[in-house]
């Protein structure tokens, strides 16, 4: 799933529209998943190892994987931004869902280069990745629409340990305003939110 490109400003060959909808993602991972079924089962029955720095685990649709989507509607389109150097690091830029993730070091992985988290001798949550070789275990997606509201859609690798945190984030937001974020794929622990596990990063 990392590094693919969807274009979901038109309807594919399928007849598939990805708006912002539970039904739509849900129809459109069914096509996929049957697709992907043909040669190999995409849903393992087994966790993946979430990744440690040799490897690239998590970067796997399995059961510990997440799909949501998230509202973003005063969302600037990147084409539409001049000067990244000075708007970059805005929320109307970022989006709600990136800049939620970058608003706790809980969630936010080590990243020695990140220019905001330099200035603030902050160092992130090596526990969720950022390593090198051990990317995010985020990968956000930001959506416009031709009608209606910008979204970003937010596909989570490795749902458990420290990284269930930024789920539970989304959880929270989606409980209390539940047309602002939705999960379209996979589906939240029953763990005990105050467990301390953190297999993710040994």
């Amino acid at each position: 799933m990392r590094g693919c490109h969807w274009d979901v400003d038109s309807i594919d060959s399928t007849g598939i529209s990805l708006e912002y909808s539970v039904e739509g993602w849900k129809q459109a991972f069914s096509q996929i998943e049957t697709a992907f079924e043909a040669v190999q089962a995409p849903i393992s029955l087994c966790n993946s190892d979430p990744g440690r720095p040799s490897e690239r685990k998590q970067d796997a649709m399995d059961r510990n994987a997440q799909v949501w989507l998230v509202k973003s509607p005063n969302q600037i389109s990147p084409d539409k931004v001049t000067e990244w150097q000075k708007e970059g690091l805005k929320d109307s830029v970022r989006g709600k869902a990136l800049s939620l993730f970058y608003s706790d070091v809980r969630f936010k992985g080590k990243g020695k280069g990140k220019r905001e988290y330099k200035e603030n001798n902050v160092k992130g949550n090596s526990y969720v990745g950022g390593d090198f070789r051990t990317p995010s275990f985020v990968w956000i997606k930001s959506i416009f629409p031709q009608s209606g509201d910008s979204y970003q859609v937010v596909t989570i690798f490795g749902v458990e340990g420290d990284r269930l945190t930024f789920a539970r984030e989304l959880d929270k937001l989606a409980k209390k305003r539940p047309s602002e974020a939705m999960l379209v794929f996979g589906e939240m622990p029953n763990a005990d939110p105050q467990r301390h596990n953190r297999p993710i990063h040994r």
